[in-house]
């Protein structure tokens, strides 16, 4: 790598003395100045004065998550130099951001179509997946128990020693991935509420579960309709 030559240092320097020449104050000096060395950052400030240096493309989203989490998570408005603008809106050298939140506020998945920051991206899909799972959980429990509710039976009054084995027998890990896997139609739930009822329940061996599990519901009723065929037979 070449030294730089004084020639150079010295083309330099009267950049910046033309540059100082054009400027009214030493504010909109430094704006150029920053622009000149480091074109792919933008220099933003929060209300306080406090510098935020994100790359070029960012939008209020980025700018909020570099302050806080929280702050992104529940973000919900923005006023760039006192104007209220779109939270998609591209940053400038200079401006002052102030995020507008609310607590009930959540990430949105149209974010992830303008945040360039990596902190932003990853938290958004964070709390989407974790969005995701909570909503099939709390649907997984409302199919179940539309189905226990015929047998006489709560999701809350099912032993906990039954409960356990159904836990095995469809491979879930807890109570929530059995609701969350019911969510996501991967477990039928009038199969678990036949089970969880013992005046109605076949015992469950692995190879069973792994034929019930995860079928469709054409499936399961064609494979429920054959196994009372094969009964009504042997019988």
């Amino acid at each position: 790598v070449q030294e730089p030559t004084d020639k150079g240092h010295t083309s330099w320097l009267q950049t910046l003395l033309d540059m100082k020449q054009g400027t009214r104050d030493s504010l909109e000096f430094l704006e150029r100045v920053k622009v000149d060395l480091f074109p792919d950052e933008v220099y933003v400030f929060t209300p306080q004065g406090k510098i935020i240096v994100l790359p070029q493309g960012a939008t209020p989203v980025d700018f909020a998550y570099a302050i806080h989490s929280d702050i992104g998570n529940t973000c919900v408005g923005a006023r760039i130099d006192h104007r209220l603008l779109p939270l998609r809106t591209l940053l400038r050298n200079g401006q002052t951001i102030e995020i507008l939140t609310a607590p009930e506020a959540r990430p949105k998945p149209i974010w992830l179509n303008f945040v360039v920051t990596g902190k932003a991206r990853a938290c958004v899909l964070q709390h989407l997946k974790q969005q995701e799972s909570q909503e099939a959980c709390e649907l997984g429990k409302t199919l179940l128990d539309q189905e226990l509710k015929l047998t006489g039976l709560t999701w809350e009054t099912v032993p906990g020693e039954r409960l356990l084995s159904i836990l095995k027998g469809f491979g879930a890990s807890s109570n929530e991935d059995l609701l969350r896997k019911i969510g996501l139609g991967q477990i039928l739930p009038k199969l678990i509420a036949w089970q969880l009822n013992e005046n109605m329940a076949i015992p469950v061996s692995d190879s069973v579960s792994k034929i019930y599990r995860g079928c469709t519901l054409r499936q399961y009723y064609n494979l429920t309709l054959w196994s009372k065929h094969i009964n009504f037979i042997w019988k």
